[in-house]
């Protein structure tokens, strides 16, 4: 064990050893650090401060981020490669709301169109998708298998999600991603390619909020706050917004990609 600095620690460890032990230190983490807050925040899975301007602002409870790295597939030739990749992956991990494990698989090899398919059930599972997204995909003729097992690739080295990974490659169109995840998650599906904040929705979260929480306010209906969000079932994040502004939330999912380039255009980036 060694302390690189700040929060940043490290382990060195065999490679059988690897995923028991960084699935504990995550069950132990998650178990421990709710006891280090008030009961109130507990509930909502967030912090509410005030910051220098007086405005509410929701922070989550701490979180812990494992990035692994292994010389099995892919021979180091110094510490410097070996601390890119892990800091590659642990920037992908702390995109992603909560705590969570992840190895970069980058010189480890999806072989075979049924290896593909084992590796989205997978995906689907974890994010409870019905069906998963790359096989219906590639069921109704949207992308060839050999684009699957690109996308797939791609997901075991970066954990970035199938659907975003064929967006990136122009396999198949975000209009088409949001369409077949309507329908399976049962949430609309709110585009942001040509949304713009008006003064009003500019008004009820800050620039922090929306970037940290991942959310766009889309409109305002009545008591309501229709509300873009990359992970439409963040309870925690939806009952912070109610509790600040008083508005019911009705979200709408929005993919990341779209979600990336809307804060690109608004100038809304860290």
């Amino acid at each position: 064990m060694g302390h690189i600095g700040g929060d940043d620690f490290i382990a060195i460890l065999d490679s059988d050893s690897e995923a028991r032990f960084a699935q504990e230190c995550l069950q132990e983490f998650d178990r421990i650090i709710p006891t280090y807050y008030e009961e109130i925040d507990r509930k909502r899975k967030a912090v509410l401060v005030k910051n220098r301007n007086g405005v509410p602002v929701s922070f989550p409870l701490m979180s812990l981020s494992i990035a692994a790295v292994t010389n099995q597939y892919r021979p180091y030739r110094n510490m410097s490669e070996i601390a890119r990749d892990a800091a590659e992956v642990k920037s992908y991990l702390k995109t992603q709301p909560g705590s969570h494990y992840l190895r970069n698989r980058r010189a480890e090899p999806v072989r075979s169109l049924e290896e593909s398919l084992e590796v989205i059930s997978t995906l689907q599972e974890k994010q409870k998708i019905p069906k998963p997204l790359g096989q219906m995909l590639l069921e109704v003729g949207l992308i060839t298998e050999e684009e699957l097992n690109q996308a797939v690739r791609r997901h075991v080295e970066t954990g970035e999600r199938i659907g975003q990974v064929l967006i990136r490659m122009n396999a198949v169109a975000s209009a088409d991603i949001g369409r077949f995840l309507e329908e399976q998650l049962s949430i609309p599906f709110a585009s942001l390619k040509n949304h713009a904040l008006s003064e009003d929705l500019a008004r009820i979260l800050t620039d922090e909020f929306i970037r940290t929480h991942r959310v766009v306010p889309l409109s305002l209906k009545g008591n309501s706050l229709e509300l873009a969000m990359v992970d439409p079932v963040d309870r925690g994040t939806m009952d912070a917004i109610r509790e600040m502004t008083g508005l019911n939330v009705l979200p709408k999912f929005v993919l990341e990609n779209e979600f990336e380039e809307f804060l690109e255009r608004n100038h809304l980036r860290l």
